[in-house]
């Protein structure tokens, strides 16, 4: 159950925007296809849950504002708080997500 999505992880950077003086966000890629499940119905509850022996496979872990791209879809989340271990000693993290919107 654990395994049945993967997921590409990006930290949030800050970079100014080519050629001139305004802000942007530039998100570096820190893990890919990292064997997770995201559950939940909308916006208020989503849900990512990655097992401890995934997790440790991305090399700076998941923080807020980190954002969380789902492999074979245009789904895209931000982590909205630090994750939290659950499931007994350090079976699995519970990350909460909010739906990413990108403006271009």
């Amino acid at each position: 159950m654990f395994t049945l999505q993967l997921i590409n992880v990006y930290k949030n950077g800050f970079s100014y925007k080519p050629g001139t003086r305004q802000p942007g966000n530039a998100f570096t890629l820190v893990a890919e296809k990292v064997p997770c499940r995201i559950t939940g119905t909308d916006s208020g509850n989503i849900v990512l849950f990655v097992l401890k022996k995934y997790y440790d496979t991305i090399s700076e872990g998941i923080h807020q504002n980190y954002k969380i791209e789902l492999v074979g879809t245009n789904l895209k989340y931000l982590v909205k708080s630090e994750p939290i271990w659950a499931g007994g000693i350090t079976h699995h993290v519970e990350v909460d997500l909010q739906e990413l919107v990108e403006w271009k």
